[in-house]
């Protein structure tokens, strides 16, 4: 049961139009958390298309570090093939070397026999020459040792027939010497150039494990950069988990809340009926319209005798649904609205002159209401009961900033001079926040 405190709407020309009640506040505090969940699940949705983002730079650093590691391991089986050829050339090399040195020490041999050769020929030439002049001086002596003569010039022509062949052989072994000096050479160039292969190939190598060491760094802030917005998914998910428990434990309640607002209406809709009263109740809001010429002379703020019967009629039958035992509980407001059309008075601003009318009409049902011998008499309410309507009535002057329209779109001027009179429901705007954001988790 409420206290004593008056919630009645005063006129614009007092302080304000109304006073917030506990229940407000509440449903404020309660909207401030739905939004502030509502914005951490955003911000989670947003840290999730970053990670996306993330995994695939990290996947994209993965294939290009797959493919430098493809490219190493090409350079290296080139680099290795390169070395091989190498090494069989400078085994090839080594052995031609071996051979010019074994060829060089034979031609010293060579030459060594051969000058040993000229030696010793020098040596029997003079001897020769002796034995000639030896021979000519016995020529004249001795006829017989013409023969010997002869036999010793046949010796000489002989050896220097060799003489002739080793100068030969001497020749051929220069000219062979210098073929190998020359394939010596080219060999060396060839050497030089696979040497200057190998060095470019080095300084690939080198830039391939520069680029790779790169690769692995930006590895290792991606990967560092994953891990650290995974634990962070997984903090959020956490607590997400903990605010879809908090609202699956309130769902049941805010489900059977929700209901109210549809059974109240079909509840006055046939209780109006049964008592055939002519008044139409919007299925939507339950807010239901009694025309201003109904209640009100033209430009009139006090309520015409028509008026005050079709209240007397209207109220009981519904106040006495709003006030059952079934529906009270939920009941945060009653207020009653006044509206008009855009006409205005002469020499005055239309919409403040229609502001302050709407008001007055407004707080005249609401004073009509809420007299205590008309609450006893008329409603026939209990001193509780009345308590309670005055802490729930309200009244308020909209003007004209809620026209009606015909099926043309112009203004009705008729349907839009009115007064309203709507409920609200506890928690209402909570019910509806909580509803759109169990929706939007259900969704994902």
């Amino acid at each position: 049961m409420r206290s004593n405190y008056r919630r009645k709407r005063a006129p614009a020309r007092e302080s304000g139009n109304f006073w917030l009640s506990f229940s407000d506040m509440m449903s404020v505090l309660v909207l401030v958390f739905i939004f502030v969940i509502f914005s951490m699940m955003l911000s989670l949705a947003q840290q999730k298309e970053q990670l996306a983002v993330i995994e695939e730079e990290y996947a994209v650093a993965l294939l290009q570090m797959n493919e430098s590691e493809k490219a190493l391991e090409e350079k290296e089986q080139q680099l290795i093939v390169l070395t091989d050829e190498v090494e069989g050339q400078k085994l090839i090399l080594a052995k031609q070397e071996e051979e010019l040195k074994e060829q060089e020490n034979l031609l010293k041999e060579q030459e060594k026999e051969h000058q040993d050769r000229v030696i010793l020929l020098d040596a029997e030439k003079s001897q020769l020459d002796a034995l000639l002049k030896d021979a000519e001086a016995k020529l004249e002596l001795l006829g017989d040792q013409e023969e010997k003569l002869a036999s010793s010039q046949a010796l000489v022509l002989t050896l220097t027939s060799e003489l002739e062949q080793a100068n030969e052989e001497n020749e051929n072994l220069s000219r062979r010497l210098l073929l190998l000096q020359n394939n010596d050479r080219n060999y060396q160039n060839q050497i030089d150039q696979l040497l200057l292969q190998i060095e470019e190939k080095k300084k690939e190598l080198e830039s391939l494990n520069s680029d790779y060491e790169s690769l692995e760094g930006i590895f290792a802030v991606s990967q560092t950069e994953l891990s650290e917005a995974k634990e962070e998914i997984r903090t959020k998910d956490d607590q997400l988990s903990v605010y879809r428990d908090e609202l699956a434990q309130t769902q049941e309640e805010l489900e059977r809340m929700v209901g109210v607002k549809a059974q109240i209406i079909e509840k006055l809709s046939v209780e109006l009926d049964r008592n055939n009263i002519v008044v139409s109740v919007d299925e939507q809001t339950g807010a239901i319209a009694l025309p201003s010429e109904m209640l009100f002379a033209v430009g009139a703020n006090w309520l015409s005798l028509e008026g005050r019967e079709c209240l007397d009629e209207f109220l009981p039958v519904y106040l006495n649904v709003l006030l059952s035992e079934e529906f009270r509980p939920y009941i945060a407001e009653i207020i009653i609205e006044g509206h008009t059309d855009s006409s205005g008075k002469a020499g005055e601003d239309p919409y403040l002159y229609n502001l302050g009318l709407s008001q007055e009409r407004a707080l005249s049902v609401s004073e009509y209401v809420l007299k205590m011998g008309y609450m006893q008499n008329t409603l026939g309410l209990s001193q509780t009961e009345m308590r309670m309507l005055r802490d729930l009535i309200t009244a308020s002057g909209r003007s004209y900033s809620a026209l009606k329209y015909d099926a043309n779109g112009r203004e009705d001027k008729a349907a839009s001079r009115r007064v309203e009179i709507k409920f609200r429901l506890k928690d209402e705007e909570t019910v509806a926040a909580t509803e759109a954001l169990l929706r939007l988790m259900g969704s994902e």
